[in-house]
């Protein structure tokens, strides 16, 4: 009778665990015999991630970006100072939805507000076309898709809308650059093709990964013992 209830009470517990939604996720560095905050995540109901702070000794970099009906309308990237306590703006992006052909368009901001680049982002089944106009080096006040450099991102998901392939390309780029996933149940690999650094890495999921990918969370975790997490729930 006692194995039994102690049974039900295990899984209650873990249903209840399972069930809730995650709110934040602080992140720890080990640094010699002490715990220092080194990322905090948030997210919204809806599991989307509505802002994250990198710590820095100098400044903290700051990412904040809203959704209204579970949609990303703004983002905006700041470096906070401490000391001054004043948050320095270093780029703001707008997002925008064309209801005809459903294409969303990013335009990025340099703190003055001129444009660093616009983006468009169409989906259709498990193909996703990115097209960026970049002015990175020479930003503009108003665009001019003349002069832009064109980049072209294509990405192909699987059935569980995992990515399984990017191919990058650009006007300055005889070949595309590549980069492939191979998912299995303890991790997935991941390589890169057509630069100069080809890559392959192994990554292996721990019990946190596995536990945020079944919530559906977009969160990657430090696989090192140096790190250490502290959930909070709604």
């Amino acid at each position: 009778m006692q194995k039994k209830t102690l049974l039900i009470l295990i899984i209650l517990s873990s249903s209840i665990i399972y069930s809730q939604k995650i709110k934040s996720i602080t992140e720890f560095k080990k640094q010699g015999d002490s715990l220092i905050r080194n990322r905090i995540s948030e997210f919204d109901l809806n599991k989307n991630k509505t802002k994250e702070i990198n710590f820095n000794s100098r400044s903290n970099q700051i990412i904040t970006t809203e959704f209204i009906n579970n949609k990303k309308m703004r983002e905006k990237h700041c470096d906070y100072f401490v000391k001054e306590d004043t948050c320095v703006i270093r780029s703001f992006s707008t997002y925008k939805l064309n209801q005809t052909d459903k294409t969303e368009r990013q335009t990025c901001y340099e703190e003055d507000s001129l444009v660093r680049f616009i983006r468009d982002k169409k989906k259709e089944k498990k193909i996703e076309i990115l097209k960026t106009y970049s002015w990175e080096f020479f930003p503009l006040k108003k665009p001019d898709f003349e002069k832009a450099i064109v980049l072209t991102d294509t990405i192909i998901y699987d059935r569980k809308n995992r990515i399984m392939k990017k191919i990058h390309f650009s006007q300055d780029l005889k070949e595309p650059i590549l980069e492939t996933y191979k998912y299995s149940n303890k991790g997935y690999t991941y390589k890169l093709s057509g630069t100069k650094n080809d890559t392959i890495i192994i990554y292996k999921y721990n019990k946190q990964q596995k536990f945020v990918n079944r919530k559906k969370i977009e969160y990657t975790f430090n696989n090192s013992n140096d790190f250490q997490y502290v959930f909070e729930y709604y």
